[in-house]
């Protein structure tokens, strides 16, 4: 994953003249071991941001939106998730539901799919 799928930065919002910010971004987190926690983010948003501003260059407004997000704990960045184990198998396990219920319901279940 890079840095711009792991902040979700939308390309397609970002100007021509804001291209130079993204690139030292990317560098900046690639510099700093590619951290996904979110106070490392900051501190690379913040380098960022900083380093953009004393050298002139245009920032995605999304880099200082992430950031006081990040800072005030509104948003989180989505890692890729395991898949979650298929809910017949966690449900076929339980002591509580009797078997055959279980595959019943299976069975109902994939013959209503099948008729869709």
């Amino acid at each position: 994953m890079n840095i711009e799928g792991l902040l979700k930065i939308e390309l397609k919002y970002v100007a021509d003249n804001e291209q130079r910010a993204l690139e030292l971004l990317g560098q900046i987190w690639e510099r700093q071991g590619r951290p996904t926690e979110r106070l490392k983010l900051i501190a690379v948003l913040r380098r960022t941001l900083d380093v953009c501003e004393r050298n002139g260059y245009s920032y995605p407004k999304i880099l200082l939106l992430r950031k006081g997000e990040l800072t005030r704990g509104e948003w989180q960045p989505r890692h890729s998730d395991p898949p979650a184990p298929a809910a017949s198998a966690s449900v076929r396990e339980h002591s509580a539901i009797p078997k055959e219920w279980i595959e019943q319901s299976e069975r109902n279940r994939r013959r209503e799919l099948l008729e869709k």
